[in-house]
């Protein structure tokens, strides 16, 4: 049976929050061939102002295959292109952290 509290609490409300961008939280690339491959994305919203990444309940997950990605979104075609030319760069860095 509820008691009535003298001094009760009182707990503020939360105020709205918007969190216009994207935060990218995971990209992961598997390409085991030239034929077979998936690409997955995690993506949190955030705002760039403030810092904050909202909670893994507001996560978006993306799961497509790897390859029909790259043949019909240009965008994505162009991207990976770009880490592909990347490689050597990327090993070359690897490399240097390793020897530090």
């Amino acid at each position: 049976m509820p008691i009535q509290n003298q001094n009760p609490l009182t707990i503020p409300a939360e105020g709205e929050k918007i969190l216009a961008q994207t935060w990218v939280s995971e990209l992961r690339v598997n390409a085991e061939s030239a034929s077979d491959g998936a690409l997955y994305l995690r993506l949190l919203p955030c705002d760039s102002e403030t810092g904050e990444i909202a909670d893994s309940e507001y996560a978006k997950e993306i799961h497509v295959d790897f390859w029909d990605l790259i043949s019909e979104v240009p965008e994505a075609a162009a991207a990976m292109q770009a880490v592909f030319d990347a490689v050597s760069a990327i090993e070359a860095f690897y490399v240097a952290k390793q020897e530090e």
